[in-house]
């Protein structure tokens, strides 16, 4: 258990990815921590609501894995799937398959052949250890949005239903499924302008700002 802070011996150290969660069932009480929902966690209402169930009951600590996004597309849509599945409950995201060849920096994803997004790659022709791509970035702008939002939550005795109904307005926090939940970007998200991004995160820290009556 080491680095795993006050977890339980008993379980193992490793994680569960989930592509069906309605198969789950109570399978995995006492023997993992942590599931990793793909594209099938998310999906619909009624699958966030028997994800938020299972994690009541079995004391799972919910995550959700996906894909990072085209290279081609706004990485801002990135922001977007981290809101959503902070939303309805994830505690992380993992971005799938993104280490990448050398030659993803000319070849950009499609060195991957197998799918993913080489978000990391090779840096030896720069004389760097490793050479991150732009996406991390709108990872980050999302991380931090998040850490507002759960600062916020605190504040005011919030819900994270409560905080998406506050950004329903402003954010296509509904995404599309694109092919099998088997697939881990099956899930796909629109994206937001950067000044949007911006607006709503001066938005959260005035309100954090602001004088708040308990």
């Amino acid at each position: 258990t080491v680095g795993r802070g006050d977890a339980d011996r008993r379980l193992w150290v490793a994680r569960a990815d989930i592509s069906r969660p309605q198969w789950q069932g109570n399978v995995l009480k006492g023997i993992v921590d942590v599931v990793y929902y793909g594209a099938g966690g998310f999906s619909t209402p009624a699958m966030v609501r028997r994800c938020r169930i299972l994690s009541q009951e079995t004391g799972l600590r919910i995550r959700s894995y996906g894909g990072a996004g085209p290279d081609d597309a706004s990485g801002l849509q990135n922001v977007v799937a981290l809101l959503s599945v902070w939303c309805d409950g994830a505690e992380a995201f993992l971005p799938w398959q993104t280490l990448g060849p050398d030659a993803a920096l000319d070849e950009h994803d499609r060195a991957l052949q197998g799918g993913g997004a080489a978000l990391l790659v090779p840096g030896d022709r720069f004389g760097l250890p490793v050479v991150g791509d732009l996406r991390l970035k709108a990872f980050r702008d999302g991380q931090q949005l998040i850490e507002y939002l759960t600062l916020l939550c605190r504040q005011r005795g919030l819900k994270r239903e409560q905080v998406k109904a506050m950004l329903w307005e402003l954010v296509p926090l509904e995404g599309q499924m694109r092919g099998s939940v088997d697939n881990a970007d099956a899930m796909q998200f629109g994206a937001i302008s950067a000044w949007h991004l911006a607006h709503i995160r001066r938005q959260v820290a005035e309100m954090l700002a602001a004088p708040h009556k308990p």
